[in-house]
């Protein structure tokens, strides 16, 4: 390897661990200042200016959710049919696996 791009390796390298470092820097104020770091809210919360807000619609099936996992054996795909069943939550996210598979099954039957 020639020492110009040993010099050049060096630089990058360096350059790499500034942005790095800016990027957590900026991550940690943001969280000071109470703002939300990125990517989707989680269920039951909302982005307003940044900052996660309780999703008051939302916060019943929270409720519901906890409840059936802790008081009941039905584990987390029973609970997903439980909210299905319920019209609790109808998203994919809380469907059992297999119903998930059925579903995208039909959506590539119509198509």
């Amino acid at each position: 390897m020639d020492r110009g791009r040993i010099v050049l390796s060096a630089v990058a390298e360096i350059e790499r661990e500034n942005i790095r470092v800016q990027t957590m820097e900026g991550r940690i104020q943001k969280a000071r200042e109470g703002k939300w770091n990125g990517g989707f809210a989680p269920y039951d919360y909302q982005l307003i200016d940044c900052k996660l807000q309780i999703n008051e619609e939302e916060t019943e099936a929270i409720r519901v959710i906890f409840d059936q996992y802790v008081h009941t054996d039905i584990g987390a795909n029973g609970v997903a049919k439980y909210l299905e069943k319920y019209r609790i939550i109808q998203d994919r996210l809380f469907m059992s696996d297999y119903d998930r598979y059925l579903l995208e099954l039909e959506e590539k039957a119509k198509k």
